[in-house]
C-alpha cells in the first residue's frame, strides 16, 4: 500500500494537469524510486525493467544540466555550491603538510598490522572525511572538471565525462604524499592523488551484490602547491566572470597555520 500510494504521488507530481506539462524536476525522482524498488522489492516481481531503462536516459540528460548547462554555468554553479567545502579540503590539507606541532597526530594500531598493506606501520596518520549530498558532489566534480586544465589527467577527464550517473557510496579521495629526500620549501615535496569511483552503479536488475565501482585515478603526482594555486585560479576566473565583489565571495587563499587550540 505505502509502495502504491509513493507511485500515485510521484504520478500526479510528475504530469501538471493545470498547465499541460510534464514536470522534468521529477524525472531523477522516478529514476530513484524505480532503481529503489528494482533493488529492494524484487521479490514482488514488478515489471520495470522498461521504466529503469527510461527513467535513467532520462535523468542522465536532465541530472547534469540542472548543474549547468554550458562550461561557465557549471563552474558559476559549481562554486556556489561547494566553495565552502573545497575551501575547508584545501585547510585540511595545509594542516596535513604543516608541521607535525601544529597537528594533532594519530598512529595507525599496531594489533591490526596483519590486516593493513602497508609497509610504514609507523607513519603518522591524518584523515578527513567529508559526508555530504549528490549536488556537491556534482558541484566538486563540475569544478575539478572545467576549471583549470591541469588538475585531472585526460583519462581522468575522460574518465568524468563518461560517468553518467552517480550513485550510493559515490566517493572522491585525496591522497597526499611527502618525499622527505625534498627540502622543505621544495613544492614537489608534497604531491597529491585523485581517485573517483561512482559508487554502487550496477544494474538494479541484475543479481544483489553489495560491491561499489573501484576507484579510478584521475589525477597522480600534484603537486600541492599546483593545486592550491588551481583551486584559488578557477575562483578569480569565475569571480571576475561573474563580477563578483571578492569580499563576499568565499575565500580559498591559504589561511595561516592553525594553532593547536583552533584544531581541537
Amino acid at each position: 500500500f505505502l509502495m502504491l500510494q509513493r507511485w500515485r504521488k510521484l504520478h500526479k507530481d510528475l504530469w501538471l494537469e493545470k498547465e499541460q506539462r510534464f514536470d522534468l524536476s521529477k524525472v531523477p525522482d522516478v529514476h530513484d524510486n524505480a532503481r529503489y524498488d528494482a533493488l529492494h522489492n524484487r521479490h514482488l516481481s514488478l515489471p520495470c525493467e522498461e521504466l529503469c531503462d527510461l527513467a535513467k536516459n532520462l535523468a542522465d540528460c536532465i541530472v547534469p544540466q540542472e548543474y549547468g548547462m554550458t562550461t561557465g554555468e557549471k563552474l558559476s554553479i559549481g562554486l556556489d555550491t561547494c566553495a565552502p567545502l573545497l575551501a575547508k579540503v584545501k585547510r585540511d590539507l595545509l594542516i596535513a603538510s604543516s608541521n607535525e606541532d601544529n597537528d594533532v597526530l594519530y598512529s595507525l594500531d599496531l594489533e591490526r598490522a596483519a590486516d593493513m598493506r602497508i609497509n610504514s606501520l609507523a607513519r603518522r596518520v591524518r584523515t578527513r572525511l567529508y559526508f555530504t549530498s549528490e549536488s556537491h558532489l556534482h558541484a566538486v566534480l563540475n569544478v575539478l572538471l572545467y576549471g583549470e586544465p591541469n588538475v585531472l589527467s585526460a583519462e581522468g577527464r575522460d574518465c568524468l565525462r563518461n560517468t553518467s550517473e552517480l550513485c550510493y557510496l559515490t566517493h572522491i579521495v585525496l591522497r597526499l604524499f611527502e618525499d622527505p629526500r625534498k627540502a622543505l620549501d621544495d613544492p614537489r615535496r608534497f604531491k597529491v592523488e585523485i581517485s573517483f569511483s561512482p559508487g554502487a552503479s550496477r544494474n538494479p536488475l541484475q543479481p544483489p551484490d553489495a560491491s561499489v565501482s573501484p576507484l579510478q585515478c584521475i589525477r597522480r603526482n600534484i603537486t600541492l602547491a599546483d593545486l592550491e594555486s588551481a583551486l584559488d585560479q578557477v575562483m578569480v576566473d569565475t569571480q571576475q566572470q561573474k563580477g563578483w565583489d571578492s569580499a563576499s565571495s568565499h575565500e580559498l587563499a591559504p589561511h595561516p597555520s592553525p594553532t593547536r587550540t583552533e584544531q581541537i
